[in-house]
């Protein structure tokens, strides 16, 4: 007879397989995003050579304008009934770049930042992976809201920084400061 805990880990490797199969299906492994279009069409199996010729192709279109590379990366060979909760399952690594004004994508330190988020096994089954939330991480690192190192942080600490940084901003809004279209809130 099934205990609770075997029927757990099997919806949680159920769940697990469907998600990696799906990202590879559409080729979400790691891709490119224009950051600063309302509506980015997402480049898949792109190297940054092709990147950078797409945007030599029409300098004034992409200077001065930020790119992601986007990487998906589940933990190879999983072994569910030895899986601790804490060990990391899923990693999300964005990383931004600066078009220069001459179309050149700048790669140094300094002028690349990164957002890496790591998902265990519990956070990842309790908060369903979604493009949506995907796009608002992507938005966060771009505008360096929140920019971690390599190690990157977890799930859960995404979350609380993310509701600081709504708070921060409700509460700027309330005291009076302006809008994204200009007018005072108060």
């Amino acid at each position: 007879m099934p205990t609770s805990e075997n029927s757990d880990n099997f919806e949680t490797e159920s769940y697990l397989v469907k998600l990696r199969d799906k990202i590879e299906q559409n080729h979400m492994n790691e891709f490119w995003i224009d950051c600063t279009d309302s509506d980015p069409e997402i480049l898949t199996d792109k190297t940054i050579k092709e990147i950078r010729s797409l945007i030599s192709d029409d300098i004034s279109k992409y200077a001065n304008k930020h790119w992601a590379n986007i990487q998906i990366t589940f933990r190879p060979k999983i072994n569910f009934a030895k899986l601790k909760s804490s060990d990391t399952i899923l990693t999300i690594n964005i990383e931004i770049f600066l078009v220069s004004s001459d179309g050149k994508i700048n790669t140094s330190v300094a002028d690349v930042w990164s957002l890496v988020i790591q998902y265990t096994m519990d956070e990842l089954f309790e908060n369903k992976f979604n493009i949506k939330e995907l796009k608002q991480m992507i938005k966060i690192a771009q505008n360096k809201k929140i920019v971690t190192d390599l190690g990157g942080i977890s799930y859960t600490q995404w979350q609380k920084k993310l509701k600081k940084i709504k708070t921060i901003i409700t509460t700027k809004t309330k005291r009076g400061t302006k809008t994204k279209s200009g007018s005072k809130t108060r």
